[in-house]
């Protein structure tokens, strides 16, 4: 294919389309079938399943035989089609295949030569009129053949046997058989001599005389080799055997099987026919095909069988290698030719809707005034969508197709995007087509493909986005038929993810039937009545022309009373499908066909039936309910080789088959489902599901229709889709399967049981074909249909264990299809909102982009399965999970270290352009949507439900001032947009906030530019006006439909609002004690309400009736009346809220009757009607952080039972009547910063403090109190993390300065808190890991020791933070320096012993350095310390070292840079650090030096200087610097750089050395993952997802990782070797997490060896601390 021809199919173009890729290899194998019965039976056992399984693995391609001969029972041959069959299966090969088509063996038989179907009228008069002339008896003939005028020009059709032989279908009637063969004898002979005489005469050609002397084999290669071009030798082989001594053996009793004889002399040769043969074979085959193409063997003949296994043996297999062989090299050639297309999925998907269409418009007919008013859209200026209604049935799929054809001569040079939908995968759900229509349009217009984002939210936008590529030199039009076939993922149906407005250059037409009622609904409330064209049925005359038409094209026509009986039919329905139903009836009707038998139903379904009942009738009742039942039942889709498999394996329909006729291998003969599809062709549309060739109903009434009848009984559906779901587990490939024979097959067989077993010969199904090399090729049919049929087959237990819950099929679907389709699965079958779906969407932001880190994912979660509840199937997916991690992953969980969401949390949103604490409107009133403002002036609109980006709503261009403010009116469904950067005007947008519409835009009449706060803008909305108010300085009227300025009001009030059903206006202006009314329509003052203080706020009810003023400095709040009567303004009662202890009142909540007061110490409820105090309620202190809280949002649910809080982080439930909290949960690392409820009461949605998650939760399940596991954490981000020599300890401090907690690493747990009334910096930590050290921030006793097993103080050093400059603790536990600077500015170091406190009576005195760095080295035998020395001559920078047991000074070492000297090692006699050098030509630059520290002579130097410091493991030969590069300390070399494209920022953590140097860790902050990496390969070993930034990075002597997280978790993962793995490591990771006494399934502890050596905490940790512990220590 040409670029040109590529570039035309996708932009559209329905002409000189090529044939839709098939992904397969369809042979038609054809010979005669009783010399060739040895052949065929070791290519079916053996060839024919390798190349199946050649061509699915290593071309991801079905293969499929079609040989029409094997296994056919007798009564199949009745109607005499089984020739015609047979050449057109040979069109289908050659349309169909890849490569290789036809296969003949063509050895010493011509084979059966068959009477002629049909002869036209001119011909067969003459051959009549010749026997009559020769005085040959012609009335057999012309009883046999009867005259069809219904064909035009008229043929003689030869009649079926049934209908002159009765008996003749019965399989027990052996008369009727005998009577048959006599028949077609005396045909035969008639029409041959009629033929020659003829010829002879010269009245026919010798073309025209041969067909009647032709073999079914001779006219299968005609087809098949001779009649093709030049290319046939690329598709077709022959096969030839001789069995030489074949004429010697002619009185064998099997002779006739392998050479023609003649019937009443078998012992004779039929020289006819073999003449015929040998210029068949000999002459003609060899000038067409090469010699490459035709293979020979000679063999001699056997006595037993003529060609047996036995004597024949050798041939045998030479001749399966030699096939086997020569078909794999055409595979391989054609697959190279078509590689490219085979492997773009988006030209696959276009030629297939493209075809769709030209097989629609074939048989077009009428609708002129509908395509005259679409050409009118499609050429004229809306920007509206065009739909297209009707009834099903109606054509409107035709006319879709009509437009495509019609749009290029419409719209020059268009790209025109046309989809079918519901007929392929990514037609049929929305994210896969918004995906294929972004594609094809990005391409088209030259911009990169890679762009098309995965996420669906995101997926929505750009989708609008590409739209905007069409241009007026290249138009785009898009064409969506059948709305309604599209499946509800994604809320399809709420159709908001149509663009309301077309960009310019953009036509957009869809269609959908009018039994959609939700469909048709929803676009008539998008667009305007004239934007539907309604496409009616068709008139009953129409009907009768278009019937006609179609007749004319097939050479057809009726006779007068036939067409009267078509007409009255149409006067009941005509609708086109029905039209196209009868055409395909009637189609066939002969001239000669009674009345009586032709019949029509009246409408579509009856139609249908009628179709099925005789297709049953004429292929046998099981065979088409079992066939018609798996087609059916697929859903989307069969391949051929997949029904051809199935009925292999369904004894019910094979029984039926072999009734009589037993094969030798029990398959189903192809040509039995052959037949079938060859009858109902015109109602199965081809397509491609899941990369591979598959065929369903193209319409859905005949989809219903077929449900009903064949699926409708419940047992019999869970049947198919049991064993449709037994195909796709492989469970019968390479098994026998057991069958019974029945009594008659067991006589015909000769055994004695009815029991026995067959191996059907059915296709391999592993989940992945081809695992070698970069292609790997999936099997996803396997993979989407295994868990479909399951799921309908109701076996659960099944989907979960091969599904849902096991980890290679996970990790395979992910990897195959997309995170979305493996997410689906759980939504579709049973397991939404179960541990697997949550755990998973949990981890989408990592799984979509890093498949390969599934396993750490569900081990990290699912690890706290143990401590909560598990069952089997989880226990087994989390057994294979730590496996799967160890090996892969070289990293396994400590300890559970990811959170699985409780059941009361639904979903959360994480969307980049939600801004961090995003502004969250109030939700609507049907409780379907919210909305959140962007950065970019975009209005983002929220299903409540799903969690899901239903609109972007764009209100102005990104650089244009932003947007700020956002309101939503109560009473009304919109959102009020407007900006406080009004330098440019004040722009104002009134937005639907269910469909996305904007109502109104507006540029208000006065703008107000000195607002400073962007909450100093408030916007109260009615039917008419738009009350703008700026605190403090203005209120203003406007018009909401126009902005025009209705009315200033005075005062500069802080407060507006509407009141009494928005009749009223009621406002306070500042720095005064009342309240002004005013009527909203006259702007006319009517009242005011005095208050005896300055009032603070004004609460008004949902009704507008009644408000409560919150007056400053008072504890009593009075109720004002605000309806429009007589009272307006009085004061109605006062709440007493004294007890609430002055707490200022945050806000007031009504509810009917009730009226609640929120403080920042709780409640306050008040009864209104009887004006009385209800009850308090107090937030428990446990709630209460160590700072104030501010504020927090409360709700009343609609039913009055519950009050609802978001408190600090904590979701809080009381019972209102009682006033006891019910359940709570700790929603959140920061804080709610919103909590909005549903009217309806389901749910809450919540936005957090610093960061930009948007969670939802049920109020039904946060009242049942089960929550979510919480992994190992502080109550804030992990800012700081100490953790001990040794690795079994380790304190951190989070982001709050007073919170740390000590945990012990081995046991993975929180071990206790240090008290939180101390604020300090960075904790440290003794080596044995007994004390903390901390460092207080302002305290003239600032350095503090605290035990780390109890919490409590130990001592407290008497020094102040304001001398203290630095603290180092010593590799040894007993050992602590401190860096003090007295009054005088001079510098002291000195030694402590620990935990005593006790001075050393060591000091060192460093005058008055600068920039000092101070460590412990050699196992404390030296303290050095980095020094810049100001001096008048400049800055002089060395280290200088000290003996630590005398305080006496040891070496200075020059040049050495202060703040990048370190220790090596803790017992290392060698220090290191950047030194000055300077080279030859007096050129100063950094080099790495490492020092002796007792001699100070340099060991090792570097030239390529690190930019910082290095981790350096316990060995010491290796270090790593913060951009994870690796230096050789031997040898003083920078060896390579870890992950070179991975950007680190600057809060990042420091890349890590495990003990022993063979491992590096480092933190990837833009993929969100931990990585490792093998010092020795060079190369990442393992990734782990951490959902959060890290903090903090460490790794124990005990290979255990210690990460931080910014959310609080702290992560502990173990490293495994991936060879000599730990076999303690399950048992222990499980014990660790099995406290609650839950148990693993025996076989693992089984294979886990448990260690009896165990040693208590305190033994291990008396050990030398240098020695790498692995997880053994356990």
């Amino acid at each position: 294919m040409d670029d040109s021809q590529y570039l035309s199919i996708l932009h559209g173009r329905l002409d000189n389309l090529p044939t839709l890729n098939s992904r397969l290899v369809r042979i038609f194998i054809s010979s005669t079938f009783t010399d060739t019965r040895e052949e065929r039976n070791v290519l079916l056992e053996d060839v024919y399943p390798r190349l199946k399984t050649v061509c699915k693995e290593k071309y991801g391609m079905d293969f499929q035989l079609v040989d029409m001969r094997w296994g056919v029972p007798v009564e199949a041959s009745d109607d005499h089609q089984a020739t015609q069959l047979c050449l057109d299966e040979i069109k289908n090969c050659q349309k169909l295949s890849t490569g290789p088509n036809f296969v003949t063996f063509l050895n010493q038989k011509h084979g059966f030569r068959p009477l002629q179907t049909t002869i036209s009228a001119t011909e067969f008069e003459l051959l009549t009129s010749c026997l009559k002339e020769s005085d040959v008896d012609s009335s057999l003939v012309e009883c046999w053949y009867r005259r069809d005028d219904n064909q035009v020009p008229p043929v003689y059709v030869l009649q079926p046997i049934s209908s002159l032989i009765p008996g003749y279908r019965d399989k027990n009637n052996d008369d009727a058989l005998k009577e048959w063969d006599e028949v077609f004898a005396k045909l035969r002979e008639c029409l041959r001599f009629a033929s020659k005489k003829c010829y002879e005469k010269q009245r026919l050609s010798e073309e025209e005389m041969h067909k009647y002397y032709m073999s079914v084999t001779e006219a299968e290669i005609f087809n098949g080799i001779l009649k093709l071009p030049d290319s046939a030798a690329d598709h077709c082989l022959c096969f030839v055997r001789i069995i030489d001594d074949i004429t010697s053996h002619l009185d064998h009793s099997k002779a006739w099987r392998f050479i023609d004889v003649m019937t009443e002399n078998p012992k004779s040769l039929d020289m006819e026919a073999q003449n015929i043969l040998s210029r068949l074979r000999d002459e003609k085959i060899v000038r067409k095909l090469n010699n490459f193409n035709i293979t020979r063997y000679s063999v001699k003949w056997s006595e037993h069988e003529g060609i047996n296994r036995e004597d024949h043996q050798q041939y045998l297999d030479n001749f399966k290698d030699s096939f086997y062989n020569s078909m794999v090299v055409k595979i391989e050639s054609a697959v190279r030719k078509e590689r490219s297309l085979n492997m773009d999925g988006l030209y696959i998907e276009l030629l297939q809707h493209l075809n769709m269409a030209n097989d629609r418009c074939r048989m077009f007919h009428g609708r002129e005034e509908i395509l005259k008013d679409v050409a009118s859209y499609i050429q004229g200026s809306e920007n509206k969508i065009l739909a297209l209604y009707g009834q099903s049935g109606c054509g409107k799929t035709s006319i879709m197709a009509q437009i495509a054809k019609l749009a290029p001569g419409l719209l020059k040079n268009a790209v025109v995007a046309v989809r079918f939908l519901g007929t392929s995968p990514n037609s049929s759900n929305l994210w896969r087509l918004l995906r294929s229509l972004c594609e094809q349009i990005t391409i088209c217009y030259d911009k990169d493909k890679q762009q098309v984002p995965e996420d669906f939210d995101d997926l929505k936008d750009h989708f609008v986005k590409v739209l905007s590529y069409a241009s007026s030199s290249k138009p785009l039009l898009i064409l969506l038929d059948s709305l309604d076939q599209l499946s509800r993922e994604h809320h399809a149906y709420k159709l908001n993810w149509l663009p309301r407005k077309l960009p310019p250059n953009v036509r957009f037409i869809v269609s959908t039937y009018t039994e959609a009622s939700d469909l048709i609904g929803t676009l008539k409330l998008m667009f305007s009545a004239k934007h539907f064209i309604e496409v009616p049925v068709f008139t009953p005359t129409l009907s009768g022309q278009v019937l006609k038409a179609w007749l004319k094209l097939e050479n057809r026509t009726l006779t007068d009373e036939q067409f009267k009986m078509v007409d009255s039919a149409f006067e009941k329905c005509s609708l086109p499908l029905f039209v196209k139903l009868a055409y395909d009836q009637v189609l066939f009707w002969k001239s000669y066909t009674p009345l009586e038998t032709c019949q029509l139903r009246y409408t579509v379904q009856q139609s249908i039936e009628t179709l099925f009942s005789q297709l049953e009738k004429k292929h046998g009742v099981t065979l088409v309910k079992r066939a018609l039942s798996y087609v059916t039942a697929s859903g989307s889709g069969i391949s051929e080789t997949e029904l051809e498999d199935l009925l292999s394996l369904d004894d019910s329909a094979l029984t039926d088959v072999f009734q009589i006729h037993v094969p030798p291998l029990r398959r189903i003969p192809p040509l039995l489902w052959v037949r079938i599809r060859h009858d109902i062709s015109q109602y199965l549309v081809d397509k491609e599901v899941d990369e591979v060739r598959s065929f369903f109903w193209y319409h859905r009434q005949f989809f219903e229709t077929a449900r009903n009848r064949y699926l409708s009984d419940k047992a019999y559906n869970i049947e198919i889709h049991s064993l449709m779901a037994d195909y796709y587990l492989g469970k019968w490939y390479g098994v026998k399967k057991p069958f019974t024979y029945t009594p008659e097959q067991m006589k015909r067989v000769g055994v004695t049981s009815s029991e026995s077993e067959a191996d059907r010969k059915i296709s391999a199904q592993p989940l992945i074909f081809n695992e070698d090399g970069d292609q790997r090729r999936y099997n996803k049919r396997k993979l989407s249909k295994l868990p479909y049929h399951l799921y309908k087959a109701n076996r659960r237990n099944e989907l979960r264990s091969h599904c849902l819950f096991k980890l290679k099929w996970i990790k395979t679907k992910l990897k195959a299809v997309s995170f979305h389709e493996v997410l689906l699965d759980y939504t579709l079958f049973g397991e939404k909102d179960g541990v697997m779906h949550k755990a998973l969407k949990a981890a989408k932001s990592t799984l979509k982009y890093f498949p390969e880190t599934i396993a750490m994912e569900i081990a990290g979660r699912l690890l706290a399965l143990l401590q909560l509840k598990s069952e089997s199937h989880e226990t087994k997916l989390l057994e294979d999970s730590l496996t799967a991690s160890a090996e892969d992953c070289r990293l396994v969980p400590y300890v559970p270290c990811y959170t699985i969401p409780s059941e009361s949390e639904l979903y959360s949103i994480e969307n980049g352009r939600v801004p961090v604490n995003p502004k969250l409107s109030p939700i609507s009133n049907d409780s379907s949507h919210f909305a959140t403002l962007t950065e970019d002036n975009c209005l983002l609109i929220w299903d409540v439900d799903m969690g899901e980006l239903e609109t972007t709503v764009i209100l102005m261009e990104a650089e244009h001032p932003s947007l700020n403010v956002m309101v939503k009116p109560p009473k009304q469904d919109v959102i009020i947009v407007g900006t406080t950067h009004q330098s440019k005007g004040n722009p104002i947008f009134i937005v639907n906030i269910n469909n996305g519409e904007i109502e109104q835009k507006l540029q208000l009449e006065k703008s107000y530019p000195s607002i400073v706060f962007f909450d100093d803008m408030k916007f109260c909305l009615s039917d008419k006006i738009l009350l703008v108010n700026i605190l403090k300085q203005a209120a203003d009227a406007f018009d909401c439909k126009t902005g025009k300025l209705l009315h200033e009001f005075e005062g500069q009030p802080d407060f507006t609002s509407f009141a009494a059903d928005d009749t009223l206006l009621v406002m306070h202006p500042k720095q005064t004690n009342m309240f002004t009314i005013f009527d909203a329509e006259t702007f006319n003052f009517l009242t005011q309400v005095s208050c005896k203080g300055i009032p603070r706020a004004l609460f008004i009810n949902e009704e507008g009736t009644v408000g409560c003023i919150v007056i400053e400095n008072t504890s009593h709040f009075p109720l004002v009346c605000l309806e429009k009567t007589a009272k307006l303004g009085q004061i109605k009662g006062k709440i007493d809220a004294s007890s609430m202890n002055n707490n200022k009142i945050q806000r007031v909540i009504f509810n009917r009757n009730l009226c609640m007061l929120v403080s920042l110490e709780g409640f306050l409820l008040f009864d209104l009607k009887s004006m009385k105090n209800l009850r308090e309620i107090i937030v428990p202190s446990i709630y209460r952080p160590p700072y104030n809280v501010l504020g927090f949002d409360a709700v009343i649910s609609p039913d009055m039972a519950n009050i609802l809080a978001g408190f600090d982080k904590y979701i809080i439930v009381w019972d209102l009547k009682s006033g006891k909290i019910i359940s709570s949960i700790d929603a959140t690392q920061s804080r709610i910063a919103n909590l909005e409820m549903t009217k309806n009461g389901e749910q809450i949605i919540t936005t957090f403090n610093g960061n930009n998650l948007i969670t939802a939760w049920s109020i039904n399940a946060l009242k049942k109190n089960v929550h979510s596991y919480k992994p190992l954490s502080l109550k804030n981000s992990a800012r700081y993390m100490c953790v001990n020599r040794t690795g079994t300890t380790a304190v951190a401090r989070s982001v709050n300065a007073a919170e740390f907690a000590v945990f012990d690493i081995l046991e993975g747990r929180k071990r206790c808190e240090i008290s939180d009334q101390y604020e300090a910096m960075c904790p440290h930590i003794t080596a044995d890991g007994k004390y903390a050290v901390l460092r207080e921030y302002t305290s003239t006793e600032c350095i503090k020791v605290w035990d780390t097993f109890s919490g409590e103080l130990v001592k407290s050093f008497p020094v102040s933070s304001l001398h203290l400059k630095g603290c180092v603790l010593g590799t040894r536990s007993e050992n602590m320096a401190l860096l003090t600077q007295d009054d005088n500015k001079e510098i002291l170091v000195t030694l402590y012993t620990l935990p005593s406190g006790k001075e050393r009576g060591i000091t060192v005195n460093l005058a008055q350095y600068h920039m000092l760095q101070i460590f412990f080295a050699a196992e404390d035998k030296y303290l050095l310390v980095g020094v810049e020395e100001r001096t008048l001559q400049g800055v002089k920078i060395y280290t200088k070292s000290y003996e630590v047991a005398t305080g006496k000074e040891v070496q200075t070492y020059p040049q050495m840079h202060p703040q990048f000297v370190q220790m090596i090692t803790p017992g290392s006699d060698c220090f290191m650090g950047h030194r000055i050098h300077t080279d030859e030509n007096g050129v100063e630059s950094w080099e790495l030096a490492v020092l002796n520290i007792e001699s100070g002579s340099c060991v090792a130097t570097c030239r390529e200087c690190p930019e910082s410091e290095l981790f350096v493991g316990h060995l010491g030969n290796y270090g790593i610097d913060k951009h994870r590069n690796v230096y050789d300390l031997k040898i003083g070399k920078k060896c390579f750089q870890f992950d070179p494209k991975c950007e680190r920022k600057p809060s990042n953590p420091k890349p890590k050395l495990t003990c022993d140097e063979k491992t590096a860790l480092w933190v990837d902050p833009s993929a969100g993952l931990v990585k490792m990496g093998s010092i020795e390969t060079r190369e990442i070993i393992g990734k782990v997802a951490t959902h959060s930034l890290v903090m903090n990075l460490a790794v124990t002597s005990n290979g255990i990782v210690f990460i931080g997280c910014e959310d609080g978790r702290i992560m502990l993962l173990q490293i495994v070797d991936g060879k000599t793995r730990d076999k303690d490591l399950f048992q222990k990771t499980f014990l660790r997490s099995t406290r609650k006494g839950l148990h693993v399934r025996e076989s693992v502890l089984k294979s886990l060896k448990p260690n009896n050596n165990r040693q208590s905490t305190e033994q291990r940790e008396s050990k030398d601390g240098n020695k790498s512990k692995a997880c053994s220590i356990l």
